[in-house]
């Protein structure tokens, strides 16, 4: 089994975020997808970005 602090789960829809949450994850929120800015944000994802690259600081402080 993963540990939940080991699963990040990157979407571009709320659904995934809850899904994120359900996993006791970590949920990523990238835009550009179905959803915009503001329903993601409602999504409490831990992290929301634009581009996928915008997330490597946030990975290098996780597994650090």
């Amino acid at each position: 089994l993963v540990p939940p602090e080991h699963i990040v789960l990157i979407g571009d829809t709320v659904e995934e975020m809850e899904i994120a949450r359900e996993l006791r994850g970590i949920a990523i929120a990238l835009e550009g997808g179905i959803h915009s800015r503001k329903r993601l944000e409602a999504g409490r994802p831990d992290l929301l970005v634009k581009e996928l690259d915008e997330a490597l600081p946030f990975f290098q402080e996780l597994f650090r």
